[in-house]
Order: structure tokens, then sequence, then C-alpha cells
């Protein structure tokens, strides 16, 4: 079962943060601002976290973490609107994360995984949204423990009533570049075709047309 992540940049100090806490992703298609605005209601009572006297002394010389999202989005986790505004459960996440930390956390909003990801590496950001095992195998970076569960699902289009085997064998499938590895996929149904698209969609468009 697939489960959202954030991507940690491998220091000790994150490392021993975040997998503590849940983590992070993303959607949207329009042109937005570099800096979003994070959107949240949520608060929460104050509970003290167990780190050491390094972590906390890293924080305060810190003074500031950026989130990075990609586009396009994936709502209900990340929600990117074209005023710049974010919300969605990972902006809560995020909020709730800023206010037990007593640490501001900004929202860098990036155009695409492969831009995020280089961010990650290069220190531009700290914390990257809707991260899986599957980017661990090709960036050096730590993941969160997760805060949901995706079940992956396969959907065809509204009227195709042709009876396919068990393997779809002789199907086409269409999936998100960054969803899962497409060696695993092309394993479960050798037989069938496997087409990547840059996001989901992408992926639905081109079942529904």
């Amino acid at each position: 079962m697939f489960k959202p992540r954030s991507l940690i940049r491998p220091c000790a100090m994150l490392g021993a943060l975040f997998l503590m806490l849940p983590i992070i992703s993303a959607w949207g298609a329009t042109k937005t601002s570099e800096h979003l605005q994070l959107l949240s209601q949520l608060s929460s009572e104050h509970r003290d976290i167990q780190l050491s006297e390094q972590d906390w002394a890293w924080l305060r010389h810190k003074r500031k973490l950026t989130l990075g999202v990609s586009l396009p989005s994936f709502p209900p986790l990340d929600i990117v609107y074209g005023d710049g505004n974010y919300e969605g459960i990972s902006a809560n996440m995020v909020a709730l994360l800023s206010q037990q930390l007593g640490i501001e956390i900004s929202v860098l909003n990036l155009t695409d995984r492969a831009e995020a990801l280089e961010a990650l590496q290069s220190g531009k950001i700290d914390l990257l949204s809707g991260a899986n095992n599957f980017e661990l195998d090709t960036h050096p970076v730590r993941l969160s423990r997760p805060y949901a569960e995706d079940s992956p699902a396969i959907f065809r289009r509204q009227g195709d009533i042709r009876s396919l085997p068990k393997n779809l064998s002789g199907a086409t499938i269409a999936m998100a570049e960054d969803y899962r590895s497409p060696k695993d996929v092309q394993n479960l149904f050798p037989q069938a075709q496997l087409v990547q698209f840059k996001s989901q969609t992408e992926v639905m468009a081109a079942l529904a047309f």
C-alpha cells in the first residue's frame, strides 16, 4: 500500500523531528506566485516535543523552515490556488507543526517535481510534500512517517464494457510519472502497455478522451 509522506534533506535534526510527524502532497495547474500563503483554521495545545539540545539549537539558528510544494496540486492533501493561497490536509499539518515548534514555516511553489527535488537537495527548501518510496531510489533523502494511506486503484472509461483479464493483457495503463515505480507496475501486469504522464490530471484526461 502506497503511503504519502514528505521528503527531508539528510540532517540529524530533521531526520529525528519529522519521523515523529505527518507529511505532505501537491496539485494545481494555474499560474501562481512563487511564495504561497498557507491557510489553516487548525490550532493545537502545546506539547513537549522531545528533541536534543543540539536539535533545538539548530532550529533557533535556522529561525524558519521552508516547505516546497510542486505542481500540479493533489487535493485534498495539497491545494494550490491561482491567487497564491495554499490549503488542504498537508497545509493543516504544516500549520500544527509550526505551532508546536514555535517556528515560522514558509511555503514555496515549485514548477514540477524535478525542480522540487533539486531545491530540496540544494538546501533551498527543507521539506517537500507528496513523497513516496519510489523517490528514495534516486535521491539521497529521508521520509517522514506517513499521515495518510493511498490505496492504488485502476479506473476505466465510462461506457467501456470490454471484458479484460485480471492480468490486463492487451490493455494500456496510464500512470503519473511520480506515482509508482514503472518496474513495479510492469511486474504486476507484464502483458499490459504502460504509458506515463506528468500528472494525475493528464492521466485522467487521457483516459476520458
